[in-house]
């Protein structure tokens, strides 16, 4: 993407069209409500961000994957479950 600026084209990162992580970990709270509590971004890639969170109900850190929102509208939520839930091999 590149954005016109004083006559000058200018390149936009990906990055830069992400929510910043601060309103990520506020939407991620609100949507787990008190089950979970995000700690730390585990690791990024070009469909989702992977986090680190404690299970308060079990006491047990979990990942917590969470798609970008046009990778989800594209996948679909049934298509990305089915994904998480089949055996690895």
């Amino acid at each position: 993407m590149a954005l016109a600026r004083r006559g000058r084209a200018r390149s936009v990162s990906r990055l830069d069209s992400f929510p910043s992580m601060e309103r990520v970990r506020e939407a991620l709270s609100a949507a787990l409500g008190d089950r979970y509590r995000i700690e730390r971004v585990l690791g990024r890639g070009g469909m989702a961000t992977v986090y680190v969170a404690e299970d308060l109900r079990h006491r047990r850190q979990v990942a917590i994957k969470v798609l970008r929102p046009d990778v989800a509208a594209a996948i679909g939520a049934e298509r990305f479950c089915a994904r998480s839930r089949s055996p690895r091999g």
